[in-house]
């Protein structure tokens, strides 16, 4: 059969329609798969929230914060900016809450805060719903969930609008992934004695307007809004650093230090937390993993000294991430200090490049170490013999501190460095090579960058051997056997004299007892911690020492 052209072209234009049609119902549905979080009601299996409702203001605990950060771009002028806004429903006799307002010029480098005492007019518990009055000017602010033509909400979809000394904030917000269920039911224990429910959004288109400097422009770039509700209180408890991490491969993470008044991170979930977005379908959240800190650096206003960036790493996951503050100076007063400014991210996750952006809270500040002397001291003996000793009284695990050793003979002006890079609080010093005199003994901490250092000297300068000769000859008249020694420790002398152990530390771990010439003694050490020790001899006004192992049975 013969097709004319007129038909051929007829069923052409047929089978594209209907091509087309197939495509766009495609689409269509790979669009509502994709989706198919965004809708009121949400919740997740094992989670404890339900939204809209959880958005809402939890009357029935005792602080409540809706948090957002973005990383926005100028439409007019190209700049960087970077901007938080926190409203916390804390009620007291005056006021319902406050608010704190930062705008942050990336590209140059300007930075303002603002902080607001807020009546809450509306405060809507069963969706987000925000109106804030300011105390002070009376101007309004508020935060709310966007409704269609007819009235309904659009589910993950706000409206901000602040305003203070730093400028103004105009901005839509429409979520692209599904919230963030911290620790998978939304609620957990922070620190040693409080709790949080806690979501986050980790993904969201921004577009609107920034005012900053009396400049109004339009904006866009993306977001991260973070809830809190129940009794973690910034103000009050336990100090952390908080970071949000948005990252080129698609993945988000949520991660937190918290300190103990003691400066140290216990290894628990409760200190250590790592909420991780991976993916639409997954999520997780762990407290497996190591955060270093290379940098530390002061704030011109205060002087106060934050880390300026951290070293993320996990076995487990293969993660090793370095996070970097972009400005050191962007701190906030009001209503207490801390830090909040834009971090970049770069490394790796299971081998693959990946860059990224976030923002730091830093509620915990460092200080240079304080230390003292142990040993040598005017109110003790010691001698080279001993290890010289001090105690670091502020110890922080956000801050190890390493330590170099110096001495200075006493009619010498320069010291001579004898050690360093140290990471216990002792030094056995091997002064072969001195002469024997006595020695100024100066030890410096430092964090690894440098920038928290301090140093000590002794009070005086000390006698190598203050107490008695060194013999060169007694050290091979002492013998120890076995070395290292599990249960019993035979010691013996081509002398008389005495003999006493002491740890590394030059502590007296046991009792003195006598040596007669060429006589063993038989030491029971089975119960003994494993360690180095030294066997320190004294005969006829000489004195030596052996160092011997303790291990185990």
């Amino acid at each position: 059969m013969v097709v004319s052209p007129i038909r051929f072209v007829y069923i052409k234009t047929i089978l594209m329609k209907k091509q087309f049609l197939l495509l766009l119902f495609l689409f269509s549905i790979s669009n509502m798969f994709a989706q198919a979080w965004k809708h009121y009601p949400y919740t997740t299996p094992n989670s404890l929230l339900t939204f809209p409702q959880d958005e809402g203001w939890h009357d029935q605990e005792p602080i409540e914060w809706w948090y957002t950060n973005a990383h926005l771009t100028g439409q007019n002028t190209g700049h960087e900016y970077a901007i938080m806004m926190t409203f916390f429903g804390y009620d007291t006799a005056f006021v319902d809450g406050f608010r704190i307002l930062n705008i942050s010029d990336q590209t140059t480098g300007e930075f303002k805060t603002g902080t607001g005492f807020l009546l809450y007019p509306i405060l809507a518990k069963d969706h987000l719903e925000i109106k804030a009055t300011q105390l002070l000017t009376g101007q309004t602010e508020q935060w709310y969930t966007k409704k269609d033509s007819a009235g309904n909400y659009l589910p993950f979809q706000y409206r901000i609008e602040s305003h203070g000394s730093p400028g103004a904030i105009s901005l839509d917000y429409d979520a692209f992934k599904p919230p963030l269920i911290v620790a998978d039911s939304g609620y957990l224990d922070q620190g040693s004695v409080n709790y949080t429910y806690y979501y986050s959004q980790t993904g969201m288109n921004v577009s609107g307007e920034i005012t900053f400097k009396g400049v109004t422009e339009p904006v866009a770039g993306i977001g991260w809004i973070d809830r809190q509700y129940g009794n973690f209180n910034p103000n009050t408890g336990e100090a952390y650093e908080w970071f949000s991490l948005q990252l080129s491969n698609g993945m988000d993470f949520n991660l937190w230090n918290i300190f103990t008044d003691q400066g140290t991170v216990p290894d628990n979930a409760a200190y250590r937390i790592l909420a991780m977005y991976i993916d639409e379908n997954t999520q997780k959240t762990i407290h497996d993993f190591k955060l270093e800190r290379p940098q530390y650096a002061y704030t011109s206003l205060t002087n106060n000294c934050y880390a300026n960036q951290w070293h993320l790493t996990s076995d487990t996951l293969d993660i090793d991430l370095m996070i970097t503050l972009q400005s050191k100076d962007d701190e906030v007063l009001i209503p207490f200090p801390f830090l909040e400014g834009s971090t970049q991210i770069e490394g790796t996750i299971q081998g693959q490049a990946v860059t990224g952006k976030g923002f730091a809270e830093l509620l915990h500040r460092y200080e240079p170490p304080n230390m003292a002397f142990t040993a040598p001291t005017a109110a003790g003996s010691w001698n080279v013999s001993q290890p010289i000793t001090w105690h670091l009284s502020n110890p922080d695990d956000g801050r190890p501190i390493q330590y170099d050793v110096w001495v200075r003979k006493q009619d010498l002006t320069d010291y001579t460095q004898v050690a360093t890079g140290l990471t216990d609080t002792f030094f056995l010093w091997d002064d072969a090579g001195f002469p024997d005199d006595a020695y100024w003994f100066k030890v410096v901490g430092y964090s690894a960058d440098k920038t928290l250092m301090d140093s000590i000297v002794t009070d005086m300068p000390y006698l190598l051997h203050p107490l008695a000769i060194t013999d060169p000859m007694l050290a091979q008249k002492i013998k120890i056997n076995p070395n290292p020694a599990q249960t019993t420790l035979k010691v013996s002398c081509d002398c008389d004299g005495t003999a006493q152990i002491m740890d590394i530390q030059g502590k007296n771990v046991w009792a003195t007892f006598s040596l007669r010439k060429n006589q063993t003694q038989l030491l029971d050490v089975s119960q003994m911690e494993e360690g180095t020790y030294l066997m320190v001899v004294k005969s006829k006004g000489f004195v030596s020492s052996r160092k011997w192992v303790k291990v185990r049975k």
